[in-house]
């Protein structure tokens, strides 16, 4: 799941040859420092990598927006990349500067069960920095990020527990699938259930089976009346994933409202009677809709989903470049009449879905 800082180097100076009129991208912000250091360079390519992969946890997500759009992701990255390159120009405010940082930690614990018994295995915990200055956040130290993707296969999952009932997931890493927490761990009987079958599918709606080895959930799921703020889950699978990872992830600013947004998965309207090695129908549908409003853990969106639609990525498109990255930002977990709700992807549920070294296959 890592991709080596230097390949962000050579695409920086790949992108010199771009023409001018990609030069004015739109939405680019010149004045956007990411890291507070009063100069804009590769290092801002590398913090925003670093947000994205979970080590820090930034105040104002809004400094690393640097296309203005609401939404921190790869792209930001590379707009950063094509400056460094000098295909974009920039100056910095003079309001832009260091400031003295101080630092706490964000900790969260997690439970692992046996994905086909249920059986508990062991507990961890995940801590994110926490930078709580107001102006800027902190230097630099150089990590990696996930590898190329391939749109080829889909990276939607089909996850199906013992008794048939079913939700969907997405590829997050080489052996790791995301989920809602509801779909590893049953609320009603507060105990973990057993998935039976994790499928995928390539472009032409060919299906592969994957076989779960384990389920991880955050205690705060557990602990806090199984309440959406902490809906979301892993899944690990024994097979290699890579070829299905066609999503990046990314996050939303407290600015999101009326982003345009996308929610697939495998809806219950759409399901297959029978689960059997001779017949799997793919059903993976995919609706639109806009964010409706942003809280501290969760937010509210427009898309039409039904139950089968829990752990499915919602997600932003971008096309930068002539390339689109489909960057999800929220894992649906439900819904009414007026709106459906997404667990949104905060620093901490970055650090376990990107920057997880508590993995097991």
């Amino acid at each position: 799941m890592k991709k080596l800082l230097t390949s962000l180097i050579v695409a920086a100076v790949t992108l010199t040859t771009l023409v001018a009129s990609v030069a004015s991208a739109a939405g680019y912000n010149p004045n956007k420092d990411p890291n507070g250091d009063g100069v804009i360079t590769v290092a801002d390519a590398t913090y925003i990598y670093q947000f994205l992969n979970g080590k820090y946890k930034v105040p104002d997500l809004t400094r690393l927006d640097v296309d203005d759009n609401a939404v921190v992701s790869a792209a930001d990255s590379m707009y950063i990349l094509m400056h460094d390159a000098g295909v974009l120009s920039t100056s910095l405010s003079e309001t832009d500067s260091i400031d003295a940082v101080s630092a706490s930690q964000s900790t969260r614990e997690y439970s692992v069960y046996d994905a086909k018994t249920g059986a508990y295995k062991k507990n961890y915990s995940l801590s994110v920095d926490d930078y709580t200055n107001s102006v800027s956040t902190n230097s630099i130290v150089s990590g990696n990020y996930k590898p190329e993707t391939n749109y080829d296969n889909r990276g939607t999952a089909k996850i199906i527990c013992v008794g048939g009932s079913f939700g969907s997931g997405f590829v997050v890493g080489k052996h790791t699938i995301a989920t809602a927490g509801h779909m590893v761990y049953d609320g009603s009987t507060a105990s973990p259930r057993k998935i039976s079958k994790i499928l995928l599918f390539d472009a032409n709606e060919n299906p592969s089976s994957f076989t779960p080895v384990e389920c991880h959930v955050p205690d705060l799921y557990k602990s806090n009346t199984f309440s959406s703020n902490y809906d979301y889950a892993l899944i690990t699978v024994k097979e290699d994933l890579s070829d299905y990872m066609s999503f990046n992830l990314g996050a939303i600013t407290n600015e999101a409202s009326n982003l345009s947004i996308d929610v697939v998965g495998f809806p219950k309207s759409y399901k297959e009677t029978t689960y059997n090695n001779a017949s799997y129908i793919h059903n993976e549908v995919l609706t639109e809709g806009s964010v409706i409003s942003v809280d501290d853990k969760v937010f509210y969106h427009s898309a039409d989903t039904l139950g089968g639609n829990s752990g499915g990525p919602v997600f932003v498109s971008e096309t930068l470049n002539g390339i689109t990255y489909n960057t999800v930002v929220g894992i649906h977990v439900g819904g009414t009449s007026t709106r459906n709700t997404s667990v949104r992807l905060t620093a901490e549920v970055l650090k376990f879905l990107n920057g997880n070294t508590n993995i097991e296959y």
